[in-house]
């Protein structure tokens, strides 16, 4: 591995443990009503329970089925909301990183990017600690403008997952 290559390792590392750091710190925080639901519903899923007839809410069942997949892993709780805040905060974090460096061309972008966003995705005031439904659909956004840079700079190119991303990520 380079100098350069540990350099950048070392910085994605803190802004990862940083993120942790922090979600951890609001462990304990009482879950929003939309979190909730998406727990509950999830869990009902699990145990026999049907979409819109024994479980009913108003958003599309992708959310839902995260939740119920996450609680299989981890069980149901706060552990779940947490593990799921992290793999938002985290899948979100490296695409900010490669977004920035193949739009600009060098890691260094890509570190500022991403030592923004592990300052920014954890605002209490702007709920961005939260695995809402509003973390996966910015994960999914970012990763759509990080494979639009990439294909932009390579002869590779899956506008197909381009699309898939940006799609779900931009409602």
């Amino acid at each position: 591995m380079t100098r350069k290559n540990r350099a950048v390792a070392a910085v994605f590392w803190a802004a990862a443990l940083w993120i942790l750091a922090n979600r951890l710190h609001t462990y304990e925080q009482p879950v929003q009503v939309d979190i909730g639901a998406y727990a509950a519903v999830g869990h009902g899923l699990l145990h026999g329970q049907r979409f819109y007839t024994d479980l009913w809410d108003f958003k599309p069942p992708l959310i839902y089925g995260v939740y119920a997949a996450v609680e299989k892993l981890v069980g149901y709780g706060q552990q779940q909301v947490f593990v799921l805040g992290l793999i938002a905060a985290l899948l979100t974090l490296v695409g900010v990183y490669w977004a920035a460096v193949w739009l600009q061309g060098s890691s260094a972008s890509g570190l500022w990017a991403a030592g923004f966003w592990a300052l920014r995705c954890n605002d209490l005031r702007l709920e961005a600690n939260a695995p809402n439904c509003e973390v996966f659909l910015n994960a999914l956004a970012v990763w759509g403008v990080a494979m639009y840079a990439r294909q932009r700079t390579s002869r590779d190119s899956n506008r197909f997952l381009i699309g898939a991303a940006s799609g779900f990520g931009i409602p």
